[in-house]
């Protein structure tokens, strides 16, 4: 459904606060951040639980070293000679987090959170003097309202900032991919160019900048779920210049002017993508809402069936639109451009397979040709068994950045500064 066809969405109360979240989310799809804030930030899931309470043992490591005026847990102990201590530290905090958090974490999550914690706690390093933020939420004033955000960890040495965010997954993006994510970026922009905030008997109370003689900023996402042979964590790094913070920060305020004008007409349109799998609501989405039931809460056996046969027709019509997208491209150019980031093409491969015979693989004859080599000595050619088959399949898949920054009619403009240069202080 093209987006100005796409019905509008209903009034509901609109933040004066634009949270990171949502932000990332209108960056994405416009829709999908009506939706963030009309759910409060949609359903749960044991992921995000999971997340949550690794999160909040994380900052209680991080106070617990502070609280001690050390740099390290284990300043001094052999990690391998000291192993069940460290996991009964890290297991004595996931059990105190458990119990004091409202979080509901499957079992088997919080085994996973008990290793992420083990492996935080032989490679935390903090040097106490140093630490600006430890869970702490900061604000910027951008375009007319105030941008928000809650940093894991941040360190502050003289002009150089450095913003870690750490991340529960398995899932490890490339280094481009983390070079352009928008999560540390606004970290960064929000620390060089916001505020400190903390909370004074339930009154919000904005603290002086910690960012005011930020130079350079170091940004890391940090993976506990691995552990690497030296002792440290997976990560992805890099570096960005005070000036890139900024362009950055010029940047959010166009997307806020844009979800302010969307919040006055209640268009907010929608755009399909790889970042539909995280959308608070799918079921609102716009696009081709109208083939969809009304609702898959299920009261009985009427239901069901009706969702059945939905799914039926459904599962049809998606073979057919399959099919008539396929003729299309094959007639064209052999690819189809969508949503934002995806696209259908031929793709040729090639495969090995066993010959066939009569229509079937000759699973037979090849067996009877062993046996007489194995029992009579007779000459046995495998090859000659096995045939190379080549396939033009039609798929689907995410366009890689390079591939997107590729489709710009101009290329990127480089933000004014030094730009991971050789003068970068680390």
């Amino acid at each position: 459904m093209p987006r100005d066809e796409q019905p509008a969405a209903q009034a509901i109360d609109w933040p004066v606060r634009y949270s990171r979240s949502l932000l990332q989310r209108a960056d994405d799809c416009l829709r999908s951040a009506y939706l963030h804030v009309r759910h409060d930030g949609g359903a749960s899931n044991p992921a995000m639980e999971r997340g949550g309470l690794a999160h909040e043992v994380f900052a209680r490591m991080a106070m617990d070293l502070l609280d001690r005026g050390e740099r390290r847990l284990w300043v001094g102990v052999d990690p391998s000679a000291s192993a069940q201590e460290v996991a009964d530290y890290a297991a004595s905090v996931v059990d105190a987090a458990v119990r004091a958090s409202q979080r509901h974490v499957p079992i088997a999550d919080v085994d996973a959170v008990r290793q992420m914690a083990y492996h935080y706690a032989l490679a935390l390093d903090l040097e106490p003097d140093q630490v600006v933020a430890v869970e702490r939420k900061f604000v910027a004033d951008v375009a007319g309202h105030e941008v928000s955000g809650i940093v894991d960890v941040a360190l502050l040495d003289g002009d150089t900032l450095e913003v870690r965010d750490l991340k529960t997954s398995f899932a490890v993006p490339d280094q481009g991919t983390f070079e352009r994510a928008f999560q540390l970026r606004c970290y960064a922009a929000l620390m060089c160019f916001g505020f400190p905030v903390r909370d004074v008997d339930g009154v919000e109370v904005r603290d002086p900048s910690v960012g005011e003689s930020v130079r350079w900023v170091r940004l890391r996402e940090i993976y506990p779920r691995y552990l690497t042979d030296d002792g440290g964590l997976v990560e992805r790094a890099t570096a960005i210049t005070r000036a890139d913070a900024h362009q950055f920060l010029v940047d959010v305020g166009r997307l806020v002017e844009r979800l302010d004008a969307e919040a006055r007409s209640w268009r907010f349109p929608a755009v399909a993508g790889s970042h539909c799998t995280y959308c608070p609501s799918p079921s609102e989405c716009p696009i081709l809402a109208e083939l969809r039931p009304e609702s898959s809460e299920l009261r009985g056996h009427d239901d069901a069936a009706m969702l059945a046969q939905w799914a039926d027709v459904m599962r049809a019509q998606v073979a057919d639109a399959d099919k008539q997208v396929k003729a299309w491209a094959g007639a064209n150019d052999g690819r189809v451009r969508y949503g934002k980031d995806r696209v259908r093409e031929f793709s040729v491969s090639q495969s090995r397979a066993i010959r066939k015979r009569k229509g079937r693989a000759d699973l037979e004859g090849l067996t009877e040709a062993a046996t007489r080599a194995a029992e009579f000595g007779e000459p046995f050619d495998a090859q000659s068994f096995v045939e190379t088959r080549t396939t033009n399949t039609f798929r689907s898949r995410t366009l890689s950045q390079a591939e997107l920054d590729a489709e710009r009619e101009e290329p990127p403009v480089e933000p004014v500064g030094a730009r991971f240069g050789d003068d970068v202080p680390f």
